[in-house]
């Protein structure tokens, strides 16, 4: 019951945000990146976008953005507490709230990175459809894997700025390939696009290991919050 109850509440706080405005800008900037990205020339447009600009700056924002939402803009704690209050659990409605960004983020990856795929490459390209397949695939779990991940941070700091610090540290050292970009996800999603692997991982390990790390964030952040 808890869990269905911090469900309704993401939905109700996602429909009240300027959700879908967010989300059109963002698969408007995918686009765009692509564009240019195809006019600088074909050959590896389509990789250079989806690391770039899809899943290397519009998936995390837009991930943030949902995770801040459906927090109210607080902590993971706050963001509960109404519920709370009349005695349900909270580290249900925490794993409640995750789950319809997560929908929204892992629909959003999927689509924008197929539409990225075919404005790169265009639709008389012999190797269209099975990168739009791989980048649909990857869209599906690494949407989700972020908004775990920043959900969890959500526990830290007040007003949640721990999704902030995890966002920042994504960007910075998530962009590189030591031990030290292990933990971010940007750096199991730029190997499963084909980059560069962070420790050599292969992709198998680097999948298991997005998930690892994300839903690890999110499980420290629901048992920081007290039953």
């Amino acid at each position: 019951m808890s869990i269905a109850a911090g469900v309704d509440v993401a939905r109700q706080r996602l429909r009240q945000g300027a959700t879908g405005v967010a989300c059109g800008l963002a698969l408007a900037f995918e686009v765009g990146v692509a564009l240019l990205e195809r006019a600088q020339g074909r050959v590896g447009a389509a990789d250079r976008a989806l690391s770039g600009g899809a899943f290397g700056i519009a998936l995390p924002l837009l991930s943030y953005f949902l995770v801040s939402r459906v927090c109210a803009g607080g902590n993971l704690r706050e963001a509960v507490m109404p519920l709370a209050r009349h005695g349900l659990d909270r580290r249900q409605l925490a794993l409640g709230l995750a789950v319809p960004p997560a929908l929204v983020a892992a629909a959003f990856a999927a689509l924008g990175s197929v539409l990225v795929v075919c404005v790169a490459r265009g639709f008389a390209d012999p190797e269209l459809a099975k990168d739009a397949l791989t980048s649909l695939w990857i869209g599906l779990i690494a949407g989700p894997a972020y908004v775990a991940a920043f959900l969890g941070a959500s526990a830290l700091g007040r007003a949640g700025r721990g999704r902030s610090w995890l966002l920042l540290a994504d960007f910075v050292l998530g962009a590189g390939t030591s031990f030290v970009a292990f933990p971010w996800p940007k750096a199991h999603v730029r190997n499963l696009l084909g980059g560069s692997a962070t420790l050599d991982l292969s992709q198998l390990v680097a999948l298991i290991a997005l998930l690892g790390m994300s839903f690890a964030f999110l499980g420290l952040g629901v048992l920081r919050s007290p039953r």
